[in-house]
């Protein structure tokens, strides 16, 4: 942005929203990108008087939707919530203190009835709540946080212990003063509201791994490259299915065997949002003629923040119908048992989603975790890909389905 371009950027939220002037101000240079001390600087004021002003700016957003409109129609940090796939944070909270306010106000939750003066009204829909916060030193990764994305809380042994989703997000730093006090000084006015949290028990080793980075632990709140979010959602599908599958595999790894009840925010695909009815099970053919219905020549993209691609939850269906319990890879029973109570396989598109493959029944195939995990990773995943594809094909053609 130019100086002029600040100047109308200040008068359009001035005219158009909620905000004063020099609230304005702070929004316009905010968008530009600069961080709270510089703005300090160019407004010639406190930077814990930028941070009050961030409060309401961000409080206002979400109070008024005229406000948040505006706001969101042209900020180059706020983005809207429609249609947008949830982002990853980690939360590290391995040391002393760390662990204790993660019971407390986390697992616990915070008494809604002590604190109905502070926690917004819309969220007292219980008796108590999780929260979780940051300080100054994460401004830039607290900032990015809306409704709907996860954190994964790091509680050291190199696990995450649990994820959640967020509900609301805002600068308070009385609430913060109220519910987190070890050290004289310290506080984290960037408070999170968040649903009940899920236990994952994940290996940080692992996860880490899926995610690109090669340490054991996260180094501070950290927002995880969206790029990389999406590399695990076209491998499994969504993040809520990327944690099931992660989780169960490390299980299985360590010789356990077992069922995951888990959800996180946001609509998970499976089986059931084809097949509601038990008792009247869809056949092969039938699952197959939804999923042509449904399915599509090319992989639709809805471009917000980060570019999606939306799959048919029928196609997937189909291919785990088809599959019946053995991967279609490597032809081995499925691992475990999803939450579901079906046999946990993923669905692989051979040709990328990415390069707009068709998203048709022919075109994907049910594979047990460590097959996708090879054809996505391993050395060989694209000579395997091919291999798949021959597979499939096979597959397809000695099917012999007849529609009632």
């Amino acid at each position: 942005m130019s100086e002029k371009d600040i100047t109308d950027r200040v008068e359009e939220l001035h005219e158009k929203t909620a905000l004063s002037e020099q609230e304005a101000r702070v929004q316009a240079l905010r968008e530009r990108g600069l961080e709270r001390q510089e703005i300090a600087e160019e407004l010639d004021i406190a930077k814990s008087t930028v941070r009050e002003y961030v409060k309401r700016v961000d409080n206002k957003r979400r109070e008024a939707k005229s406000t948040a409109s505006v706001l969101e129609g042209d900020s180059e940090d706020e983005g809207s919530d429609e249609g947008r796939y949830p982002r990853l944070f980690l939360a590290p909270c391995s040391n002393e203190h760390a662990q204790e306010h993660f019971e407390n106000t986390v697992l616990t939750g915070v008494s809604v009835a002590d604190y109905e003066d502070e926690i917004p009204e819309q969220l007292q829909d219980s008796e108590r709540i999780p929260i979780w916060g940051t300080g100054e030193g994460n401004a830039t990764a607290a900032d990015a946080i809306e409704p709907g994305d996860i954190i994964a809380f790091y509680v050291g042994d190199k696990t995450y212990s649990h994820i959640a989703t967020v509900r609301s997000t805002e600068v308070n730093e009385d609430l913060a003063r109220s519910i987190w006090r070890d050290k004289e000084g310290d506080t984290w006015p960037y408070v999170i509201y968040l649903d009940d949290p899920v236990e994952v028990d994940l290996d940080s080793v692992a996860f880490h791994d899926d995610i690109g980075y090669d340490i054991a632990y996260p180094l501070g709140f950290t927002r995880v490259d969206e790029q990389r979010v999406d590399e695990l959602r076209l491998q499994h599908g969504s993040l809520e299915d990327y944690f099931e599958s992660a989780r169960a595999r490390h299980a299985f790894e360590e010789g356990e065997q077992l069922s995951i009840d888990m959800y996180v925010g946001g609509e998970g695909e499976t089986i059931d949002s084809v097949n509601a009815d038990e008792d009247d099970e869809p056949s092969l053919a039938e699952l197959r003629e939804i999923a042509e219905k449904d399915g599509s020549e090319t992989t639709t993209t809805t471009t917000t923040t980060t570019t999606r691609y939306d799959r048919s939850a029928a196609v997937k269906a189909y291919a785990r119908a088809r599959a019946d319990g053995v991967c279609e890879g490597c032809g081995k029973d499925a691992p475990f048992t999803s939450r579901t109570g079906d046999p946990y396989l993923e669905v692989h598109h051979v040709f990328e989603v990415s390069d707009e493959g068709p998203d048709k029944p022919d075109a994907v195939i049910a594979l047990c975790p460590t097959c996708h995990r090879r054809v996505h990773n391993g050395e060989d995943g694209n000579e395997y890909n091919r291999e798949l594809i021959e597979t499939l094909d096979d597959i397809e053609s000695d099917l012999d389905l007849e529609t009632a």
